[in-house]
């Protein structure tokens, strides 16, 4: 299957670097210069001016064209990158030291403000951030706190509706026409997938193993789901809950295997119980160990276009 590559790629040459405080001045100019590269902010930004953007706690000034940037969610994280603004501070994943490999050599110095479930109060304000980023679902109680550092702008939820998410980051950046060409390019990329994968009428199914034995399916309404069934693959049918997840034991009674079952791995994932490997076998799944990083936690234009990339190889002949 030979498929075009997305322009979208995790490390672009070009993005805007974290800002220190003693080099403010010259990443203004910096930032004048670099408009041709396409890191240029929307129309009408200028120092001191401020744009208000609608979001899911209410409404927020924000700066025209913000520099020092925190965000405490995943598809923040991404999405930022994705639009060229690499930020000054990032919650991490619960478990994990660093920030996803994926997101390429750009993050290397983005400050660790503590992880999404316990951000650091104290690290976020050393940082003097001039936007902060976050997801009502994960901080709601902590909202009136992070606006008192900067101003904050909520999405509602970092998985369900990711392409919304991305919209709000791209207007909290300043970046929006580059927010819509970003999910242009993913839709040109999971559309030319799809006409190769639909003939093929193959169904998929997501697993993340728990501790204990447990299992973790992934429906069509999260982010998994949803980039796999835009790239032509049919999840089978459960009774998912309200977050498109579904918990299972070894007391299931439903369908596990598919055509193609894509496994989370990764140095913290637990390795896939005897149960669901017996159930797969038996069902003749062809089993396709994925990174976690990308494809379960790197909700965002950069993991979708990672899915799309594994999903080409892994599909093709």
């Amino acid at each position: 299957m030979t498929l075009p590559r997305s322009p979208i790629q995790p490390a672009r040459r070009g993005r805007r670097q974290p800002v220190r405080p003693v080099a403010a001045l010259a990443a203004v100019v910096l930032l004048g210069l670099s408009a041709c590269g396409g890191n240029a902010a929307e129309p009408g930004a200028a120092a001191g001016h401020t744009r208000t953007v609608s979001h899911a706690m209410g409404e927020t000034d924000v700066p025209a064209d913000p520099q020092r940037v925190v965000v405490l969610d995943t598809v923040l994280l991404d999405a930022s990158v994705a639009l060229d603004v690499v930020p000054v501070g990032a919650a991490l994943v619960e478990g994990t030291e660093g920030l996803p490999a994926y997101l390429g050599p750009d993050v290397a110095e983005v400050q660790s403000v503590g992880n999404i479930m316990e951000p650091s109060l104290e690290s976020i304000g050393a940082l003097e951030p001039d936007l902060i980023l976050s997801a009502k679902s994960r901080h709601e109680d902590l909202y009136d706190e992070l606006s008192g550092i900067a101003p904050t702008v909520f999405v509602e939820a970092p998985g369900g509706d990711w392409r919304g998410s991305v919209g709000i980051v791209g207007e909290a950046l300043g970046q929006t026409d580059r927010a819509r060409t970003v999910l242009e390019e993913y839709d040109e990329r999971a559309g030319a997938l799809r006409t190769e994968v639909e003939p093929q009428s193959l169904t998929a199914q997501v697993i993340r193993p728990r501790d204990g034995g447990a299992i973790r399916l992934y429906g069509p309404g999260t982010f998994t789901g949803d980039v796999l069934t835009d790239a032509g693959l049919t999840i089978p049918e459960q009774e998912w809950e309200d977050n498109g997840i579904l918990e299972v034991s070894t007391e299931f009674s439903g369908e596990l295997a598919a055509d193609v079952v894509f496994v989370s791995g990764g140095e913290a994932e637990p390795e896939l119980p005897a149960w669901v490997r017996e159930s797969l076998d038996a069902g003749g799944s062809r089993i396709i160990e994925v990174d976690h990083a990308s494809w379960i936690a790197g909700v965002g234009p950069l993991g979708a276009e990672v899915i799309l990339e594994e999903l080409a190889g892994h599909l093709a002949g």
